[in-house]
């Protein structure tokens, strides 16, 4: 027995594991520490929740741009205030090479962390994450929310706790491509 309790008191004091041994964060420190998406940030999709139906988000679109990719999930939305976490875990493996691109920002530059929003109750809003810039080369790909030392402490206690996961994609069939000034043609 005291030979355990002294391996645990041995890892609990290197510094990665004690990240992992903190204590759960209360509702109301969440709720502080959470960003709010307001207004603007707030892109309501054309689909509709209904109860029943997946309670993860669904991969709506790939688009390669300048200084990045961003690929863009529908969030479905099913309580008045609702939490989601888009952390940095979130992970494009190149099914080829095995490159991995991760996770830098929320689109407009809205943190990677606990997000939540408020009536949007049955509807479901587009979120886009900004990744490194794929190479050309790059046509299969798995989008993987690898689990972190901060998700065990900075997640809400109805956290469902299975991390999102999205098998060989076809990067092709998800491409889409915006032009922020097109052209008039009188």
């Amino acid at each position: 027995m005291r030979k355990s309790l002294s391996i645990i008191v041995l890892l609990l004091s290197i510094g990665s594991i004690t990240l992992m041994a903190q204590p759960r964060k209360s509702v109301e420190e969440l709720m502080k520490e959470a960003y709010e998406l307001k207004g603007n940030e707030i892109k309501v999709a054309y689909k509709t929740y209904k109860n029943g139906m997946s309670l993860h988000p669904i991969l709506h679109s790939i688009e390669r741009c300048k200084d990045g990719t961003k690929i863009t999930f529908l969030q479905p939305i099913y309580w008045d205030y609702q939490w989601m976490y888009y952390g940095p875990g979130y992970t494009i493996v190149d099914k080829r090479s095995g490159d991995q691109y991760k996770a830098r920002a929320v689109d407009s530059g809205i943190p990677l962390e606990l997000l939540t929003v408020r009536g949007c109750n049955g509807k479901y809003i587009f979120i886009t994450l900004v990744f490194p810039k794929l190479k050309k080369s790059v046509k299969y790909i798995d989008i993987i929310e690898f689990p972190t030392p901060i998700d065990e402490y900075a997640m809400p206690s109805n956290n469902t706790g299975e991390n999102n996961a999205y098998y060989n994609i076809k990067v092709e069939d998800y491409l889409v491509s915006h032009k922020k000034n097109p052209k008039v043609f009188k």
